[in-house]
């Protein structure tokens, strides 16, 4: 029996990913008051210089194109796909640029569970993947490998119930277990 599902997940931001934009929108609002207030003004009434009022507005349409491209780098989803018995892991930046995080083999998988926060302290991985919807969700799972490329790997998504049901289809007896019987 051939097994498929794929879910998309937006990832929300973090406290520290939401004071890094109100740190870009203040640096935008004291921009546009230098760059399109103080200097032109200076320059026209005090230096009586014209041509400083066109390049002050270039200046500052650098600086939005690089607080605009600043922000859509920040958009980040994640796409999980099962097929048969191989889970995918992309990561797409600003719905444009994809890139494959993990390709996983389930039958190489060590352990899957909920995932709660600071489980894994003191225990060693070499390739820890974030790819869940929410760093402080509840809803996160794990799944934790050995993987030929990324060796001992740390594995923390946010699947849904379609999701969910494929992996305790495809997962090794002794793994599913450890997903909880009420999301089979």
């Amino acid at each position: 029996m051939d097994v498929f599902s794929e879910t998309l997940v937006k990832r929300k931001f973090n406290k520290q990913e939401r004071k890094k934009i109100k740190l870009l929108f203040a640096t935008l609002l004291i921009c546009s008051v230098i760059f399109i207030l103080a200097i032109p003004m200076t320059a026209m009434f005090v230096f009586k210089i014209g041509g400083v009022v066109t390049v002050s507005l270039i200046a500052y349409a650098v600086i939005i194109f690089f607080v605009w491209r600043t922000l859509k780098k920040m958009q980040l989803e994640y796409e999980y796909i099962i097929v048969n018995d191989t889970l995918d892991i992309d990561e797409i930046v600003a719905q444009k640029k994809r890139t494959r995080l993990l390709s996983i083999e389930l039958k190489t998988v060590e352990s899957a569970g909920r995932y709660t926060k600071g489980q894994f302290e003191g225990r060693a991985f070499e390739t820890v993947i974030h790819a869940e919807k929410n760093v402080e969700g509840h809803e996160n799972f794990y799944i934790t490998l050995s993987h030929p490329t990324a060796r001992r790997t740390l594995l923390v998504f946010t699947p849904d119930e379609a999701m969910l049901s494929a992996l305790h289809k495809t997962l090794p007896r002794q793994v599913e277990k450890t997903i909880p019987a009420s999301l089979a």
